[in-house]
């Protein structure tokens, strides 16, 4: 169905320098590689059905690729299981091409860069806390709207 896309892709071995105008990948470091570099894309995941659908009673997230779940949006769109086959993986590799998606790409890189130049106390710690509905203090000793007891201290 898409003859000219097939001359268009090649497989590299993991480490390569990579030049490429849109990526298939994996949900883990590579595609988080990708995105970060600019890339547009989209994770394709097939995994055992045993496999997958004990991962999808014991892990409930909302996105499988790391970068989409940093950003709290499908900035990759992801092909899970049946998802991923031939026909739905080309018609979306030929979108990636769009001058679009690759300027959003290129703006959600930006925004991956910043959110992982974040002190680790106010990412991790903070997006758990903001998933459980829990209150979100910032850090006590630059924060004096919120002061915190002070051990042996005495009273006035």
């Amino acid at each position: 169905k898409f003859p000219d896309l097939q001359s268009r892709i090649v497989l590299l071995p993991s480490g390569e320098n990579v030049r490429a105008r849109a990526v298939v990948s994996s949900s883990g470091t590579m595609s988080l590689a990708c995105a970060l570099a600019g890339l547009p894309g989209m994770i394709a995941y097939q995994a055992h059905p045993l496999t997958y659908a004990v991962a999808r009673q014991v892990i409930r997230v909302p996105y499988i690729g790391i970068m989409n779940l940093l950003l709290g949006r499908a900035l990759y769109p992801e092909f899970i299981q049946g998802e991923a086959n031939p026909d739905r993986l080309s018609r979306a590799l030929l979108e990636c091409l769009s001058p679009g998606r690759r300027e959003e790409a290129l703006l959600a890189a930006d925004e991956l860069r910043a959110t992982l130049a974040q002190p680790a106390y106010t990412s991790a710690a903070k997006r758990v806390l903001e998933f459980l509905g829990l209150p979100v203090y910032n850090n006590p000793s630059t924060d004096s709207s919120r002061t915190l007891p002070r051990k042996n201290a005495k009273a006035d």
